[in-house]
């Protein structure tokens, strides 16, 4: 009963602590599989908040968890369709999440390869520049000598 006020209040690591201690092995398989199956709603609600958050690698833990323990509680009672749908739908939504992850991790890829091409731009415009400069300074160089050697011919 503990565990499940705290699940209510949201506390979830003393909701978990708490059903956990309910799971013993001496206490009655009805027991053990309503504390599975509330500490499979604790992993799956703390874990929704998780991806909400966009930390789709510590949701994706908690959805397994939860996959776990609503397994655990489909062992010890198999026919309970709340839990089965509970575990159906942890499944689900840890397929979700890995499904995120792994394009986030293509998106941060992309943008580190886009970044590694726009720094390579930048460093050839750089060249480019680079070269125009050392370009003009021989014009300039270049035009002040004949200038100078004009001038030496008109002197004469």
């Amino acid at each position: 009963d503990r565990g499940i006020a705290q699940l209510k209040q949201g506390d979830f690591a003393k909701a978990r602590e708490a059903l956990l201690a309910a799971t013993v092995p001496n206490a009655t398989s009805d027991v053990r599989a309503d504390a599975y199956h509330n500490l499979a709603l604790s992993f799956y609600r703390e874990a929704d908040g998780l991806a909400g958050e966009n930390k789709h690698a510590d949701a994706q833990k908690m959805f397994r968890e939860a996959v776990d323990a609503a397994k655990r509680s489909l062992h010890l009672r198999p026919s309970d369709p709340n839990t089965a749908w509970n575990l159906e739908l942890s499944a689900r939504r840890m397929r979700e999440e890995e499904q995120k992850k792994k394009e986030e991790d293509e998106q941060k890829e992309k943008d580190k390869q886009d970044q590694k091409d726009q720094d390579q731009k930048d460093q050839d415009q750089d060249q480019k520049d680079q070269q125009k400069q050392d370009d003009q300074q021989d014009q300039d160089r270049s035009a002040g000598q004949g200038f100078a050697e004009t001038r030496r011919k008109d002197l004469r």
